[in-house]
């Protein structure tokens, strides 16, 4: 009737420690369901599997800042009332500037001569709330992070951060 080593006494007490163990993972899962609900960890969780904090300030390959907005931070997203979005252009995951308010012509051309495609936004203020400058050139990398961050101005200092890195539109990119 009983297994081997199995005794009534011993059945008991592990069907009761089985019951606390039951009992036990039930508040378990109320206490990690009740935390899963609250906002600031959901706002935590999602700063941390977005990668949204990370920064590349210290890189190599960051050069420059607009105000409080560094080559090396992610690309501030801002909706466009006209057009959707400045993260749009972003989907042909290749380097590309951008420019919120009016590219200089010098730009222009160093764009062109580096094959790089120039996004210009018409200014709006909630591109100033979300950190950006006007006028100013975000040199806009692959994975949508900051490489080179200056005013609009600065298109030869720009185009020396292009010729040092040797960076052209790849095969990929529009």
């Amino acid at each position: 009737m009983y297994g081997r080593g199995d005794t009534p006494n011993r059945r008991t007490r592990s069907v009761l420690r089985f019951g606390e163990a039951a009992s036990q993972r039930e508040l378990l899962v109320k206490e990690v369901d009740e935390t899963l609900h609250l906002r600031v960890f959901r706002r935590l969780m999602f700063r941390t599997v977005s990668q949204t904090m990370i920064r590349y300030r210290d890189s190599a390959q960051s050069l420059g800042a607009t105000g409080d907005l560094h080559a090396g931070d992610r690309l501030p997203w801002v909706a466009d009332a006209g057009a959707g979005d400045n993260y749009a252009p972003l989907t042909a995951i290749d380097w590309q500037v951008h420019v919120y308010g009016t590219p200089a012509p010098a730009l222009a051309d160093a764009c062109r001569a580096h094959a790089l495609p120039l996004h210009a936004f018409e200014w709006r203020d909630a591109m100033g709330a979300a950190g950006l400058r006007r006028d100013a050139i975000y040199l806009v990398r692959p994975d949508g992070y900051i490489g080179f961050a200056g005013g609009g101005d600065e298109a030869g200092r720009l185009a020396g951060y292009l010729e040092a890195w040797r960076i052209r539109l790849t095969a990929r990119g529009g």
